[in-house]
């Protein structure tokens, strides 16, 4: 009887670890998505020029397993740069102009896709539930948006000045820029390729 519970405890703890291996769920803070792989569609895809920032665009690479420090210096040899980590196994990537995309397939990606609008809102703002304090009147609410860590403080603030984007403060230190912008706004202001985040 021992033998046998010890037999299903062992069953249930590697199923457990198998099913957790293949949890391929991005969990984005305002939902979590399943990307199917799609190595090959991004390697055969066009980026539109208004996509680039500074010679770089940005998307979010899945791997099958997380990349080792050597693998992401490599990557880097090849034009693309890991920045944030999303779970499972995801991270938002600075890809140059001239990055050498087939390189993918040699480092155990997925799946490459585009950072859609909702995936670059906290959930209160894509849901319309402002905090009480970040409600400023005459539709207006206040906002902090995070720019990708391989853009400049002054670029930012460039672009959001070149979008008319009024700005409240800054803390460079956290890449956060605080605005007050209309609330009709917000899925312009996460469309924004150097974006990275907007929240309350």
């Amino acid at each position: 009887m021992k033998k046998s519970s010890l037999l299903f405890l062992l069953l249930t703890v590697c199923i457990a670890a198998v099913s957790q291996q293949s949890d391929y769920r991005i969990l984005f803070k305002s939902g979590n998505v399943e990307p199917s792989p799609n190595l090959e569609d991004f390697l055969s895809a066009k980026i539109s020029a208004n996509e680039t920032v500074n010679g770089h665009y940005y998307r979010i690479i899945q791997f099958h397993n997380i990349p080792s420090a050597e693998t992401k210096e490599l990557l880097v040899q090849n034009g693309i740069k890991l920045l944030g980590y999303i779970p499972n196994n995801a991270f938002i990537a600075s890809f140059n102009s001239s990055a050498n995309i087939s390189s993918l397939k040699d480092y155990g990606a997925r799946a490459v896709i585009e950072m859609k609008n909702e995936f670059k809102m906290a959930g209160d703002l894509l849901s319309g539930n402002y905090p009480d304090w970040c409600v400023k009147g005459d539709g207006k609410i206040e906002v902090n948006i995070i720019y990708h860590e391989d853009l400049s403080r002054q670029d930012a603030l460039k672009l959001l000045s070149e979008n008319k984007i009024q700005v409240v403060s800054t803390k460079p230190h956290v890449r956060r820029i605080t605005s007050v912008i209309s609330a009709s706004e917000l899925f312009t202001i996460a469309s924004f390729p150097f974006v990275q985040f907007v929240e309350s």
